[in-house]
């Protein structure tokens, strides 16, 4: 079965958020998955449908050599209160792939928490649906191998609110808390948890 690929792109005010990070993602996996040479924009490729309010809409491509579809919905940033910590040595998602059956493996062990934390080889890298920031002191770090290199968080890292850094599980403790945040999740929006509800 022919591999395919997704991009998850926030709409607010009948704009597209962080446009240029989703295209060098994108361009960079059809040439690096697909070996497609040509670059594509999205945004000359997607229409916003009129119907569409100022609202937060979330817009979701799917592709492989070309573009399979294309669909619009309302988005609302789920509750998270809790982090289960689940270890998983061979986890490969380097590219978006549509295909997330080994996440949700992962995610459905997560028990009374709300979502999980993904441990690779000792290093923290994503949770189920978003890439992380951990606080010390006055600073927040991202791990420095995730799971999936967000759009959210290059341009976090392009602004210096967040900075690389590999994160142990072992370390976990000297950090106060983490945020979760993703293409559809603002940083000023994405929910915040305490280190004592990450549970192992």
């Amino acid at each position: 079965m022919r591999m395919k690929f997704i991009e998850t792109i926030q709409i607010k005010n009948r704009q597209f958020q962080n446009i240029h990070f989703h295209n060098q993602r994108l361009n960079l996996t059809r040439q690096n998955a697909l070996n497609q040479t040509d670059n594509w924009q999205l945004q000359q490729l997607i229409s916003i449908p009129e119907t569409l309010t100022d609202s937060v809409y979330k817009c979701r491509v799917i592709y492989a050599h070309d573009i399979q579809s294309i669909e619009f919905s309302s988005y609302q940033i789920r509750p998270i209160h809790s982090l289960k910590a689940i270890h998983n040595n061979s986890i490969d998602y380097h590219y978006k792939y549509l295909n997330r059956d080994l996440l949700q493996h992962l995610f459905e062990q997560r028990g009374d928490c709300d979502d999980i934390l993904i441990i690779k080889n000792g290093l923290i890298t994503d949770s189920y649906y978003c890439n992380l920031a951990f606080f010390y002191k006055k600073n927040w770090y991202t791990p420095a191998a995730p799971l999936l290199k967000g759009t959210q968080r290059a341009a976090l890292i392009e602004k210096g609110i967040i900075q690389e850094k590999n994160i142990l599980i072992d370390d976990l403790h000297i950090f106060s808390k983490v945020r979760l945040f993703n293409a559809m999740i603002e940083w000023k929006n994405a929910p915040e948890i305490p280190i004592g509800q990450v549970f192992s």
